[in-house]
């Protein structure tokens, strides 16, 4: 078994109506018994089996990944020793003994896979997950299939990524309209709001000109996503190759100008995620005009 992508293997297409499956109401039950057998059919490739897949330590592993504040340490960690241990598994005939550590990282990885839906540890339930896990471990007769209850599982991660999504223009509508009440916040009409740090007196930005600017982006919550000092210091672009933020805002500046941007969404990088920026950021941006030329 690869488990090195676990949640790639876990998050399927989904071809549920999410509206329907929404309908029908509790549904947590459903997605504990049908992730505890996606993880009991993984084990089960392992040679591991209900006596050799301590349940107790695959609960706690669980709990931890929950508890962690390094999560992303965390799960690295637990990765490397559930891919070390399959290579081992592989070399075995017979598995005898309780494999502890293995269930407990392996914990850690699903653990980590609900965090990042936003799934709260309380609302899956353990006896549904373990009804699931052994009834695919001791071959007893389940209610669907591998394939069923991966559909099961991909639905109410949609959920999930849904209402993350929607939380998150929430909050950047809400930082928006705060941030526009500042005395030194100038908006524009598209939505992107600005403020001068520096005035320039030099030229002014044409739509066919090479500007070299130093800029610094960053995310609502303060992280540096790219910098031009990744880039020798500064960088040269135009018009029609930077986003749509910076479309608007770079024509009124000059050369010397130097101005905090802020930019909603569908003026950055919408829903999509590119590199270390999740989809539906909010980009924050201080850019600096260095030099205007032809």
């Amino acid at each position: 078994m690869n488990v090195k992508n676990l949640m790639l293997m876990l998050v399927m297409i989904c071809y549920v109506s999410v509206a329907s499956y929404a309908q029908n109401g509790n549904y947590s039950d459903r997605f504990a018994y049908s992730y505890g057998l996606i993880v009991g059919d993984n084990v089960k490739k392992t040679g591991l089996d209900a006596a050799t897949f301590p349940f107790e330590s695959f609960v706690k592993g669980i709990d931890a990944a929950f508890a962690s504040k390094e999560p992303k340490v965390m799960e690295k960690a637990a990765q490397e020793a559930v891919n070390v241990e399959t290579e081992m598994l592989k070399g075995e005939k017979k598995v005898a003994a309780p494999r502890t550590g293995f269930a407990y990282n392996y914990g850690v990885l699903v653990g980590m896979n609900w965090r990042l839906f936003n799934l709260e540890r309380k609302a899956v339930s353990t006896d549904d997950f373990k009804t699931g896990l052994l009834d695919m471990l001791n071959n007893q007769k389940v209610s669907m299939t591998v394939a069923q209850a991966q559909r099961e599982v991909s639905v109410v991660f949609q959920l999930q990524e849904e209402k993350k999504q929607a939380a998150k223009l929430r909050a950047n509508s809400d930082f928006l309209q705060k941030n526009a009440k500042r005395a030194t916040v100038e908006s524009l009409a598209s939505g992107v709001q600005y403020e001068v740090l520096t005035k320039g007196k030099g030229k002014q930005v044409g739509s066919n000109d090479k500007i070299t600017l130093a800029y610094t982006g960053m995310l609502m919550d303060g992280t540096i996503f790219e910098s031009s000092q990744n880039h020798g210091g500064a960088i040269e672009v135009t018009l029609n190759g930077v986003i749509g933020g910076w479309k608007e805002v770079l024509p009124m500046m000059k050369e010397g100008d130097k101005w905090k941007v802020f930019i909603p969404t569908h003026l950055g990088y919408g829903s999509r995620i590119r590199g270390n920026v999740p989809g539906n950021s909010l980009l924050i941006y201080e850019l600096e005009v260095i030099k205007v030329a032809q």
